[in-house]
């Protein structure tokens, strides 16, 4: 049986935004005015795939014409009812079958094992194992977040991040952890190139050996010198360190001026001059070659860590290279030195060999460079920061020993929906069941359209009613058209339209109608589920009529499908504790409508206690709601007018005197005692819980407290909240 909900949210009648209706029979008792009317237009406007049904008495049966239109129903047939009962008995079989299906694949009523039961089992079973992991996971990810010193993960780092690098975890070695931790803390390297030129060292040796073997004439001869470098070198310091007159810093003669214009004479000698200056040309080449290697430094303090091994090994052997070479132009300068006091003869030549290029060094060290420069360090950051994070997400799993847990997780997700398959296939076993039903309802439909009969439903009405009316309902047929009912006086034979039936009449042949209304043959929705509901049934008639009702009520209910529901509304209070009769609270739904003077409250009552049993009790139910919900004490009165009019007559009371005891009970609760228009004077000052003591000691004047506190059990002493 599939639920009904009714959506009350868009009337502001209702203090519930819906109705849950999920039992076959529903009782629904309210006052006029409480919605009954507007629960019903409710219905009729949220029940499309539903065969809906409404009893609104009379005006709701008849159609525009005043008519009361025929009705085909199926005839008797023998060999139709039959094939009929065949396939009724087929219908059964396949219903207890859906049945048989469904005690396995629906929740068990008294906890017995069963399929449904199983599959939910396993289910659980492999949710709390994929909750275990995720919380796992989500632990995980919290503490990959949180790890700092270096920091690997980004602030929002999460569960779903987690699951998504399982697959890329793998542990380091503590050198590729520490290699990765100073990746991440290196700040941005941009290494030099070295702008070097290479030098000819062969030219250079053979430009010294040419200066070596070269001399020059001496223009103006000086015998003390002559022949003698040293000499030379001391006269052309003297030179240089004196004036004419000076004393002479080492013989301490006077310097005369021709002495010093034969010594200035000899050394500044054009070819001598020329000679000198192409040495000292030379030697200032070889010092600046000097200078530019020495100054050459392969440092990797401008690299990368990870091309520091590189580097050192290159400028190790860039150094033995630097070395060697330095020494081979110090060789050369120190000789072209020691040629400015060998001018004037010929000196040794070098024979020295050629020391090994670094120039292979220096372009290696310029690749690398390129490469240094070239290199992306936001992205080495972090690949390092994801290989350190992958690595303690592997730690984390190893831990968890998560190959085992996920291979305990797919191994209980696979028991899982093997049997879930097996309980889906079950369940559209129930379609195709549902299916073959259908189609064998609609065969029954076709059969019983070979006995349509539109005089039936009237021969069914007037069986049901002969004992109790005058009259028959009789079909007439209408020419081209489709026939109606009208009455026939059974003691005159004269013919009436339906209209002119008494107001209690009209409505029990409007109830009958609509009950054999409801076996239609051509029923456009004969396969959809039912609801059927009664609104006020019991309007305007008597007591016979109404116990005519009630058992074809009860005969409806008991022909209704497991499927189906009705719902019967009612204000009136004894026809209410007549049509109940029998149903227990726990199968069937007791609703009780309530109004506060603003809005109407739906009360589920779940147990006898909480009906009333006769019409007295009833009004007391009505006064502990409107005491506990209505707006102001008015609301009350009435209620307490007509529990007073009861009590007094039902036990012989005069109640003038009852209410006598309490000063200002009688104008209140006396039946027409006043007017509208001195109500609010009267309940000046007076709340709720005054009314209600005023009640009570009319009940206690008359020794009848015990009677009060029987029906009312709200406090009405306790300090006002």
């Amino acid at each position: 049986m599939r639920d009904f909900v009714l959506d009350l949210s868009d009337r502001d009648i209702f203090v519930d935004d819906s109705l849950l209706i999920d039992k076959k029979v529903s009782f629904l008792f309210g006052k006029n005015g409480t919605g009954k009317t507007t629960i019903a237009s409710l219905f009729k406007d949220q029940t499309e795939d539903y065969d809906f049904r409404c009893f609104q008495g009379f005006d709701g049966i008849v159609g525009e014409d005043k008519k009361l239109n025929a009705v085909i129903l199926g005839e008797e047939n023998n060999e139709i009812d039959k094939e009929i009962q065949a396939l009724e008995v087929e219908i059964s079989n396949a219903e207890k079958e859906i049945s048989d299906i469904e005690k396995e694949v629906l929740p068990p009523e008294d906890n017995a094992d069963n399929l449904w039961k199983d599959v939910e089992s396993k289910k659980g079973i492999y949710k709390d194992q994929e909750s275990k992991i995720d919380t796992f996971c989500t632990r995980s990810a919290r503490n990959i977040k949180n790890l700092n010193s270096p920091q690997v993960a980004v602030p929002s780092y999460n569960i779903n991040n987690f699951k998504e690098e399982i697959v890329k975890a793998r542990l380091l070695t503590d050198i590729e952890i520490e290699k990765y931790k100073k990746q991440i803390n290196t700040d941005i390297k941009n290494a030099l190139a070295i702008n070097y030129q290479a030098i000819n060292l062969s030219d250079l040796l053979g430009d010294t050996n040419s200066l070596l073997l070269k001399a020059v004439s001496e223009t103006e001869i000086i015998s003390e010198i002559s022949g003698n470098n040293d000499k030379i070198k001391f006269a052309e310091d003297g030179l240089r360190l004196h004036e004419v007159n000076d004393k002479c810093a080492f013989c301490g003669n006077i310097v005369s001026k021709e002495r010093f214009d034969k010594l200035n004479k000899y050394f500044s000698a054009d070819e001598v001059k020329e000679f000198k200056t192409e040495i000292e040309t030379h030697v200032s080449l070889l010092e600046k070659k000097i200078q530019e290697i020495e100054d050459i430094q392969l440092s990797s303090s401008d690299f990368y860590p990870e091309y520091f091994d590189e580097i050192n090994r290159i400028n190790s052997e860039f150094k033995v290279k630097q070395s060697d070479i330095l020494r081979f132009l110090e060789t050369l300068k120190e000789c072209s030195d020691n040629k400015l006091k060998e001018l004037f003869e010929e000196s040794n030549v070098l024979e020295l060999e050629i020391p090994e290029s670094f120039e292979e060094e220096i372009i290696q060290f310029n690749e690398i460079v390129l490469k240094n420069n070239e290199s992306d360090l936001r992205t080495k950051k972090d690949t390092a920061k994801d290989k350190l994070r992958f690595n303690e997400i592997k730690k984390l799993l190893d831990d968890f020993k998560y190959d085992n847990e996920k291979q305990k997780l797919t191994q209980l997700e696979a028991d899982y929906n093997t049997k879930k398959a097996v309980l889906e296939e079950k369940k559209d076993q129930i379609g195709i069941i549902q299916a073959r039903i259908e189609e064998l309802r609609s065969k029954i439909v076709d059969l019983q359209l070979q006995t349509r009969n539109e005089e039936i439903l009237a021969e069914d009405i007037n069986k049901k009613l002969r004992l109790y009316v005058n009259f028959d309902l009789e079909y007439l047929s209408d020419s081209g058209e489709k026939g109606h009912y009208q009455i026939k006086c059974k003691n005159t034979g004269e013919y009436r339209d339906i209209t002119q039936l008494s107001t209690g009449e009209k409505n029990i042949i409007a109830f009958l109608y609509f009950i054999e209304k409801l076996g239609e043959v051509d029923n456009p929705k004969s396969n959809f589920d039912k609801i059927i509901l009664f609104d006020d049934p019991m309007n305007s008639n008597d007591d016979t009529m109404q116990y005519v009702i009630i058992e074809e009520l009860n005969k409806l209910i008991k022909c209704l499908e497991a499927q189906d529901k009705i719902l019967i509304m009612t204000h009136n209070n004894h026809f209410y504790l007549n049509v109940k009769y029998n149903y227990k609270y726990d199968k069937n739904i007791f609703l009780r409508l309530l109004s506060d003077g603003r809005k109407t409250t739906i009360l589920r009552l779940t147990k006898p206690e909480e009906d009333f049993k006769t019409n007295y009790e009833a009004l007391w139910k009505e006064l502990e709601f409107l005491y506990k919900e209505a707006p102001s004490g008015a609301m009350l009165l009435n209620p307490i007018r007509r529990i007073i009019e009861t009590y007094t007559k039902f036990n012989s009371i005069n109640k003038n005197h009852m209410l006598s005891h309490v000063s200002g009970a009688a104008k209140l609760f006396n039946v027409n005692s006043h007017s509208i228009d001195d109500l609010e004077a009267d309940l000046n000052g007076r709340s709720k819980k005054d009314i209600i003591k005023m009640m009570r000691e009319c009940f206690e004047g008359e020794n009848a407290i015990n009677h009060f506190k029987q029906y009312w059990t709200e406090d009405l002493y306790s300090d006002e909240s």
